[in-house]
């Protein structure tokens, strides 16, 4: 299992291991009590039982961290990116954030290592979602006049290339000063919960830097809703209050530093 990404799943990698050698052992194996084949041989799920418990033990501790590893929730890797970027801009010369960008569609940007889809696609859903979600933060941090193309097939960027007269390709609602302002708004609803507080911090934060224009806490709560960015329990609390919570009610020290780090760029 030659991956950069297993490597911070060493437990998992090796009980998959296991599970394979134990495919291609019973698979040899002339006596009849073994013909039955592939994944249904119960002392194939044995293995894949134990390897579900190590997954998930092992995913559970990686994440409590709160470090970068490779398939970390999506709050863990934008907490994370500012300072793995900075640290890679240190130690490059002539590089920008977009050569970055490209490092981390080398190391993968969907791709499971190799053997995880023994484990099935119940116990690879947080995984599966937080490669989605660091596929679309990555995309939405590529400079404007910068286009890459993704190739399925390697499960990377590639084709950077100079456009002249760039046109936002994706719209945005009225309600946003700028398509990067519109991003920024996206990635940082995927990192958090949708409730009072959060959703109280994000707009007062928002109007503050004069990223959107003038909207009515309750105009904003519907704004949300009408474009499905809240389910509708969350939609029916955040609008039993008609108004938010002020900045200084709402703010913490984790979502200033998440917010410092999606909007950096706009709050200079």
């Amino acid at each position: 299992m030659e991956n950069i990404k297993s490597s911070y799943y060493l437990k998992t990698t090796a009980a998959l291991e296991d599970v394979v050698l134990l495919m291609n052992t019973l698979h040899c194996l002339d006596d009849e009590r073994f013909i039955i084949e592939g994944m249904e041989h119960p002392d194939i799920q044995k293995s894949i039982s134990v390897a579900w418990e190590v997954f998930t033990a092992e995913y559970a501790s990686l994440s409590e961290k709160g470090e970068y590893f490779y398939g970390c929730p999506i709050s863990v890797y934008i907490m994370t990116y500012q300072s793995r970027l900075n640290a890679f801009l240190k130690n490059q010369k002539g590089v920008e954030e977009i050569h970055f960008i490209l490092k981390e569609s080398r190391e993968g940007l969907l791709a499971l290592p190799k053997y995880f889809q023994i484990l099935g696609d119940e116990f690879l859903a947080p995984f599966n979602f937080a490669l989605q979600s660091r596929y679309k933060f990555l995309k939405d941090r590529i400079p404007e006049g910068l286009t890459v193309e993704y190739n399925a097939d390697t499960d990377q960027f590639h084709g950077l290339r100079e456009v002249i007269g760039y046109d936002i390709e994706e719209p945005y609602p009225e309600l946003f000063h700028s398509s990067r302002a519109f991003k920024a708004f996206n990635n940082y609803l995927k990192a958090i919960k949708r409730d009072i507080p959060e959703i109280s911090f994000l707009k007062k934060s928002l109007e503050k830097h004069s990223l959107i224009k003038p909207i009515t806490d309750n105009d904003f709560i519907d704004f949300l809703g009408e474009n499905n960015y809240l389910n509708s329990k969350e939609w029916l609390l955040l609008s039993k209050n008609h108004q938010l919570n002020s900045l200084s009610k709402s703010s913490t020290s984790s979502r200033l530093q998440l917010f410092d780090t999606l909007f950096s760029e706009l709050i200079k």
